[in-house]
């Protein structure tokens, strides 16, 4: 990697992760009967619009500013791979969901057509990036946030 920008490895992709982000909160607020009320209804609790709306502001602001550090400092590009790791989470929530409930998740569209196969490359893309400790350490930070965010959404949900 000497003697290369280090910004030039990363690329102009990089800004598809709060891009992609915004196009999945979208679906999620328009699609259907919106994902605050079709998750309240098939959790059997309250999760209202105002909650999401908050929630997913101060995500897409810590995407964003994830993407803004990778970007620039080479040390934190595991924080793609962090990235990646949580949208195919999501992106495998909202789909086994419909499938298994029969219902529309809103999200789905985006997971499955946007979020699903750009983590795999992201991952696919920066496998060779990294050392093999960064790589899984940003797995597993992935699977840490989108735990942290389950909880969050259950505890400011009633």
């Amino acid at each position: 990697m000497s003697g290369l920008d280090e910004k030039s490895l990363l690329g102009n992709w990089a800004w598809l992760l709060p891009l992609s982000y915004a196009c999945h909160l979208l679906e999620e607020y328009f699609g259907g009967v919106g994902f605050p009320q079709w998750f309240s209804s098939l959790a059997g609790i309250h999760f209202s619009t105002s909650a999401f709306i908050i929630l997913n502001a101060i995500a897409l602001t810590l995407v964003t500013v994830a993407t803004v550090i990778a970007i620039n400092f080479l040390r934190f590009r595991f924080l793609t791979i962090t990235l990646a790791t949580i949208f195919l989470i999501n992106a495998s929530l909202h789909i086994i969901t419909s499938v298994v409930t029969m219902t529309y998740s809103p999200g789905f569209f985006t997971g499955l057509l946007i979020w699903f196969p750009f983590g795999v490359f992201v991952l696919v893309r920066m496998r060779n990036q990294l050392l093999p400790r960064a790589l899984w350490g940003g797995v597993m930070a992935g699977f840490g946030a989108h735990i942290l965010l389950v909880l969050i959404l259950f505890t400011t949900s009633r």
